[in-house]
């Protein structure tokens, strides 16, 4: 009777707040996962605590929109109810992981049931020292996480270099780690997929079952259904009774960009000859930052063989004037829990990829100035404390796009095929302030499509975008080359020809 109780007073608050358009489904999409019996206490209302804090929980406060419920299944039978409820009742639905996704629609719906997997048991489920067992919510850096985890046995897996990085959309959407040039992207290290397919039905996928779902998976975010565990290759510590990596990060003044450049690219295209031995830079401005012009470049450096100061890092070791280094030998849960204080604001991500060419990565710092100055002049510095615009500047190179456990389906191997490193952009602008964001979209828009165009006259511009860093307006999977697309197409009409979650999903980006 209470239930019935819930289910009526929820369906009057939902009537009385959706849309015309979709009041009635509303009530009926809702109303019918309340009245599953599997289901009824995991469905939370926009009236309830629960649902207010999983809203607040969202990294990016863009990406936070309020479906008409969510839905918070902790198993992959659980999960198979849900998708069995939505697709008889054609609801609309978001589907959301870690929830560190960036832009609104990345892994939220306000028109629409959010399938939330954040609940799921933040360690793993099950894990022996070979094959981690992971949840799709599972945290790669966090507390009881996959890395704090597995420190005891001596290894670890290609997690994020964030602590706040969610495992699902981290591992289907390709997943940059620390360890990705000795072993390839991460969702190249995924040796089975458990997946709740659109009919319900519960699969596994993996090299010699269901194969053609394992590679589309594999970079193909939320298009042939959800993934409800990850089975990963591990990767054994130089010492495993010492779980240790070495690195860090070194922080210059902007007067030091010359040089920070001219090594960064000299580094990336001798990566193939230490693989261990990684590196990427950020350019950042924020008001009040304690650096000279609130500007300061940090370079990260991580040798995951734990080997202090090897030569590959000579170049940056010979920068002069830097002001901080943070660089020791530490675990993964230490090193990937630095950073990432972009917690509660709204944030807009452009990102581009081009050949490892100095001409180019000089004129995208030139273009970031401009942000910064165009901040200034129209937001102003006091305007907006949580206002902030750094780039940052990632190699791409053939390990990364070759190494792992079998293929993916990122299409970065074209352009790496003759050895060739590339660079790849990330502008990232962050407000507090919810009516700053618009102008920052604007910003970050204008960039990316001068330093695309200015790359294109130099024939260094890949045109590749990473759709873990892919703004809303452009849609990654086009560009990662028409037999991914075929191959995408081919599995969601094997596994969803229904085309549910091309259909009804509102969630990420769809197949071209």
């Amino acid at each position: 009777m209470k239930t019935l109780s819930l289910i009526w007073a929820a369906a009057c608050w939902i009537a009385a707040h959706a849309s015309a358009r979709y009041a009635s489904q509303s009530v009926q999409c809702c109303a019918a996962l309340s009245s599953n019996p599997v289901l009824h206490d995991k469905v939370y209302y926009p009236n309830s605590t629960a649902y207010a804090q999983r809203i607040a929980d969202y990294w990016s406060v863009n990406a936070a929109l309020k479906p008409w419920c969510m839905i918070l299944p902790l198993t992959a039978n659980e999960t198979s109810q849900v998708v069995q409820v939505i697709t008889r009742n054609q609801c609309p639905f978001g589907i959301r992981s870690g929830g560190h996704a960036v832009f609104a629609g990345s892994s939220s719906t306000d028109e629409g049931v959010t399938i939330d997997l954040g609940p799921k048991d933040s360690s793993m489920a099950r894990h022996t020292t070979r094959i981690p067992n992971l949840p799709p919510s599972a945290r790669a850096a966090l507390g009881a996480s996959v890395y704090e985890a597995l420190e005891p046995h001596g290894v670890a897996v290609t997690g994020g270099r964030s602590a706040q990085v969610g495992v699902g959309g981290f591992l289907l959407g390709g997943g940059n780690s620390l360890f990705a040039h000795s072993y390839g992207l991460a969702c190249s290290n995924v040796v089975n997929f458990e997946v709740v397919l659109a009919d319900g039905s519960i699969v596994n996928a993996n090299a010699k079952e269901n194969s053609d779902l394992w590679l589309g998976l594999r970079g193909g975010s939320g298009n042939l259904g959800l993934a409800t565990r990850f089975d990963m290759r591990t990767i054994e510590y130089a010492d495993p009774s010492n779980p240790l990596i070495w690195g860090g990060g070194l922080f210059w003044p902007r007067n030091a960009t010359d040089a920070v450049v001219d090594v960064l690219v000299r580094f990336t295209d001798r990566i193939p000859d230490d693989p261990a031995s990684g590196s990427y830079c950020l350019f950042a401005w924020i008001p009040n930052y304690p650096f000279p012009e609130n500007m300061a470049i940090s370079c990260a450096l991580d040798n995951i063989r734990n080997e202090v100061a090897p030569a590959a890092y000579d170049g940056y070791f010979a920068i002069d004037g830097a002001m901080i280094s943070t660089l020791s030998s530490r675990t993964l849960l230490n090193r990937t829990i630095e950073g990432d204080a972009t917690d509660g604001l709204q944030n807009v991500w452009v990102t581009g990829s081009y050949s490892n060419d100095a001409r180019v990565v000089h004129f995208a710092l030139e273009k970031w100035q401009t942000v910064v100055q165009q901040i200034k002049d129209e937001i102003g510095e006091t305007d907006d404390e949580g206002i902030s615009a750094t780039l940052q500047l990632h190699p791409l190179t053939k390990p990364i796009a070759t190494n792992g456990d079998g293929p993916n389906l990122l299409g970065l191997e074209k352009h790496v095929a003759d050895g060739s490193a590339g660079i790849q952009t990330l502008l990232v602008l962050t407000a507090k302030k919810p009516e700053n964001w618009p102008a920052l979209e604007r910003f970050g828009q204008q960039f990316q499509a001068e330093v695309d165009a200015y790359a294109i006259e130099l024939g260094a511009n890949w045109g590749w975008k990473y759709s873990n860093y892919a703004d809303a307006s452009e849609n990654p999977f086009a560009t990662y080359g028409e037999e991914t697309v075929q191959k995408l197409r081919q599995a969601s009409q094997k596994y969803d020809p229904r085309g549910v979650f091309q259909n009804l999903r509102n969630t990420g980006f769809k197949i071209p």
